[in-house]
C-alpha cells in the first residue's frame, strides 16, 4: 500500500496489515532549496504500468518517482496547492490545482531531473482536485463538474495540446478524489456529499454504498481478494488510519497524518489514436 504521511512529508510503501515499511520517499535526492515544494504530499498514485509513483504536494511540487528504488526521476513546481497529476503517452504530464483555478501541462523527460523555466502550458479549471488520463482524454474533476480535454500528441512541440471536449455535471458538490479502477471505462469519485462511480461511456454516475460515503479524501480499488480502501479525516483533513467501506481498520499508524492511500496496483487499458492518414490505431497503456 502507498500512503502519504504529512506529519513527516513522505510517501510510504508498506505491507498490509503488518505495517512493515518497505521503502519511503522524502524528496531527499532533490536539492535542499526545492525540498519545501514537497511539504504535505497531497497525491500518491502509480502509473498504469506500475513503474512509477506520481506525487504532488501542497508546497507546489510535482514529481515522478521510480517505484523500484524510490529515486526521483523528474520534478518541478506549479506553485500553490496541486492536488493530483497523471501522465500520458508522449511524456505528457497534467497537474490539477485549486489555487488560482489553474491546471498545468508539461512534457516530462526522466533524463532531466529539473530545469528552471521548463516549458509548460496553463489553463483554467475551477477548483481542480483530481486528474486521470484515459483513452486519449484527460478527465479533471473540479468543484461541481468533470472537465474533459482531448489529448493531441505532437512530438514536434515542447508541450502537447489539450482541446476542451465539454464537461459533465456532478450530482453533488466539492469533488475531491477521482481514480481509475480495474474495470474498463469506470472512475471512482469522492465528493463532500457522496461516493460515486463515474461511467465514461455514457457520462453517468452511480452511488457506491458504504458505512461512510461523505467527505472521503481518497479511494482505491483493491487487488483481488482485498477490499476497497478509503481515508476519512479525523482532524482537519488527515487521519491515522486507512479503512474499508464498512468502516473496518485496514492499517493504523499512530502519529501519522495520512491524506491519501492507494493499493499498489497497476491497471492496463487501451486507447484509440487517429493516424495522420485518418486510420484508427488501438494501443495499450
Amino acid at each position: 500500500m502507498l500512503v502519504t504521511d504529512q506529519s513527516e512529508h513522505r510517501i510510504m510503501l508498506m505491507l498490509v496489515p503488518s505495517g512493515e515499511l518497505i521503502r519511503e520517499w522524502r524528496a531527499a535526492d532533490i536539492p535542499e532549496a526545492h525540498r519545501k515544494w514537497f511539504r504535505n504530499p497531497s497525491e500518491v498514485k502509480v502509473s498504469r504500468d506500475c513503474k512509477y509513483i506520481l506525487t504532488c504536494a501542497s508546497g507546489g511540487g510535482v514529481a515522478i518517482i521510480r517505484l523500484s528504488d524510490a529515486k526521483t526521476l523528474w520534478y518541478d513546481s506549479v506553485g500553490g496547492n496541486p492536488h493530483s497529476l497523471d501522465i500520458a503517452p508522449g511524456n505528457t504530464l497534467v497537474v490539477a490545482s485549486s489555487t488560482g483555478n489553474q491546471s498545468t501541462v508539461f512534457r516530462y523527460d526522466t533524463t532531466s531531473l529539473y530545469r528552471p523555466k521548463r516549458p509548460r502550458k496553463t489553463f483554467k479549471v475551477p477548483d481542480g482536485h483530481a486528474v486521470n488520463f484515459y483513452d486519449y482524454r484527460f478527465y479533471i474533476a473540479g468543484s461541481d463538474k468533470i472537465f474533459l480535454y482531448d489529448y493531441r500528441e505532437d512530438k514536434r512541440k515542447d508541450v502537447a495540446d489539450l482541446v476542451p471536449a465539454g464537461s459533465v455535471q456532478i450530482p453533488g458538490h466539492g469533488a475531491h478524489d477521482m481514480i481509475y479502477g480495474s474495470r474498463q471505462d469506470i472512475f471512482y469519485l469522492t465528493t463532500v456529499d457522496t461516493l460515486l462511480e463515474f461511467h465514461i461511456k455514457d457520462n453517468s454516475f452511480h452511488p457506491i454504498s458504504g458505512k461512510t460515503v461523505r467527505n472521503i479524501k481518497s479511494i482505491s480499488e483493491a487487488p483481488e481478494g482485498f477490499p476497497k480502501i478509503v481515508t476519512l479525516p479525523k482532524e482537519q483533513w488527515w487521519t491515522d488510519e486507512v479503512q474499508d467501506l464498512k468502516g473496518n481498520t485496514i492499517i493504523r499508524l499512530p502519529g501519522a497524518k495520512i491524506y491519501k492511500a492507494r493499493w499498489l496496483t497497476g491497471f492496463k487499458t487501451s486507447f484509440t489514436t487517429i493516424s495522420r492518414n485518418g486510420e484508427k490505431q488501438v494501443k495499450s497503456w
